[in-house]
């Protein structure tokens, strides 16, 4: 290869990998659903946040409630402190560490993703708010983890 054609390859390979840095995580890589029931959050200085609180984790068919803590690299101005966020996961570290997808403000196919570390992990059970707080539920073939989730 002449100087001409190693410039030009080193050109569309600093693009192409400039490109999917830009593009952001694929939804389509976090198979798993989490859904946020307590989010307390408190930002940090360099303009991200730190977030804890408890969620219900949906792994194939089968529902975990959670307890999780991490630190994200964005504002998170745009989020409730308590709501029913259902987000896009997959494990970073199983079962210690998650990483969850959360859509950047005014876009639907752009992301931001958040490492949170998993402190309690309880099979078959999931989290549900009620007046003052939560309660935890069985789902192990009980018809509310459907409802919790959204599905029949």
């Amino acid at each position: 290869m002449n100087k001409k054609q190693i410039l030009w390859v080193s050109v569309v390979c600093v693009l192409f990998t400039s490109t999917l840095l830009w593009a952001g995580p694929n939804k389509d890589d976090f198979p798993m659903r989490l859904q946020i029931t307590t989010l307390a959050k408190r930002f940090g200085r360099s303009g991200g946040v730190s977030v804890q609180g408890k969620a219900n984790l949906l792994d194939g068919d089968t529902s975990y409630a959670v307890d999780y803590h991490g630190d994200c690299d964005f504002s998170f101005q745009s989020y409730p402190t308590s709501a029913h966020i259902s987000q896009a996961a997959r494990w970073k570290k199983q079962p210690y560490e998650l990483e969850a997808l959360w859509t950047k403000e005014g876009h639907t196919e752009k992301f931001d993703s958040c490492t949170l570390k998993i402190g309690v992990m309880l099979s078959h059970q999931a989290y549900v708010t009620q007046a003052g707080g939560y309660k935890l539920l069985k789902c192990d073939k009980a018809p509310n983890c459907p409802l919790i989730w959204g599905t029949k």
